[in-house]
């Protein structure tokens, strides 16, 4: 009786402060909405899917016609505020013809460019100010093609110009004069050929991760469709045509895979998200894609000899530390030694801000007068030491 008495005296003390302690509710539904557009502002455009069913049934979302740079995708429940598993579902009408791919000086596999895994990537590294990727691509047999597409990974910025020539009846013919690029895709007049190269001029670390021709004498087609399970009186919004990489769903998913028992909806028109934000690493106002500098801040995107990387990314003195990050960008100094502490490296701080560094001689005063103090308090003391009269002397008599 005496435990089950101190349980409640602890339930009744403990449980106003458990709920005190909890978010309120504003709180709680900013912290879910801040969640839900962390992931949806990757995304250009939405559907919005309102099902009649009775039953759970796997629904297929038509997207052949949709812009879609990524396999990634996002399907938000606005019933229940969750993000639902799905399943891309593709299909081809031939299989691309074989290709053999080379990149020399690159890192990685050339193949992992063709794979359609948009999570491996073919790496060209920096190592001069202006750089330069070259990819050629072999085909089987000559395919005709007027555009080349191609994916970059995650928070890398667009190459600074490509062109493209084309082996056409033994002899090399240029497709694409070196072009400056706005989006990652271009489009040449029709050509034929089984040999294609392309060379890229970059100025930042440079990752492709798939590159395709449209090929079209390959009378290729592809049916798309994103299939999810979808509940009774509940509504979704399909997310598509994304600009990174993101993962919205972590909820288990049934078999969305077997075609039995889908429905295929209607195509319907897209809205454009207006939660949408294209990717901005560095939080400077200027998306990834067109930054002159994505691993630091630059809004004003200052490039003072013009060659495509930003002056903040800059090495000017080439020790190692790029501008944003030098204290002394114009003059190397490795150690960043600052004694006065104003953010200017003792190399180039032409102007101290104590006056002990602005009068070097001021120190040497200062020991002076203290000298002359000291040796004044000396002379003090042995004077009125001389004054004053012994302890042991005869008291003179009083008259």
């Amino acid at each position: 009786m005496q435990s089950f008495r101190n349980v409640l005296v602890a339930t009744l003390v403990l449980f106003p402060a458990f709920v005190l302690a909890l978010p309120p509710a504003e709180a709680q539904q900013q912290a879910a909405s801040d969640a839900k557009q962390a992931i949806t502002k990757a995304f250009r455009y939405y559907k919005t899917v309102s099902p009649s069913v009775s039953v759970p049934t796997v629904l297929e979302v038509p997207l052949s016609s949709e812009p879609s740079i990524l396999p990634v995708f996002a399907v938000f429940n606005l019933t229940t505020s969750e993000f639902e598993p799905y399943y891309l579902k593709q299909s081809l009408s031939r299989i691309t013809t074989g290709s053999r791919i080379d990149a020399p000086g690159a890192m990685g596999s050339p193949y992992a460019i063709r794979d359609a895994n948009y999570e491996t990537y073919l790496e060209f590294p920096v190592r001069d100010v202006l750089n330069s990727a070259e990819v050629t691509f072999t085909f089987d047999k000559p395919i005709m093609a007027s555009s080349l597409s191609f994916t970059l990974d995650n928070y890398v910025v667009l190459p600074q110009t490509i062109s493209i020539t084309a082996v056409v009846s033994g002899r090399s013919y240029t497709v694409l004069a070196p072009t400056r690029l706005s989006r990652s895709s271009v489009s040449f007049p029709k050509t034929t050929s089984a040999v294609w190269h392309m060379t890229f001029g970059y100025v930042q670390p440079l990752r492709i991760s798939e590159m395709n021709f449209d090929e079209l004498s390959a009378g290729e087609v592809v049916s798309k469709g994103l299939r999810f399970l979808a509940q009774p009186e509940q509504s979704y919004q399909v997310y598509f045509d994304a600009d990174r990489y993101v993962q919205s769903a972590k909820k288990e998913a049934g078999d969305l895979s077997t075609d039995k028992g889908v429905v295929v909806l209607k195509v319907s028109s897209a809205t454009m998200n207006p939660e949408y934000a294209p990717v901005d690493s560095d939080g400077d106002s200027v998306p990834d894609l067109t930054d002159n500098c994505t691993s630091i801040a630059n809004a004003d995107q200052k490039d003072s000899d013009g060659n495509g990387l930003g002056d903040a990314c800059e090495d000017y003195d080439r020790d190692g530390r790029v501008n944003a990050q030098d204290n002394c960008p114009e003059i190397p100094n490795r150690a960043q030694e600052d004694t006065d502490n104003d953010g200017i490296g003792d190399v180039c701080d032409t102007y101290e801000d104590r006056p002990t560094e602005r009068m070097p001689w001021l120190p040497w005063v200062g020991i002076g007068l203290a000298g002359v103090v000291l040796l004044g308090l000396f002379i003090v003391v042995f004077k009125h030491k001389d004054v004053v009269p012994p302890p042991d002397s005869p008291v003179p008599p009083t008259v």
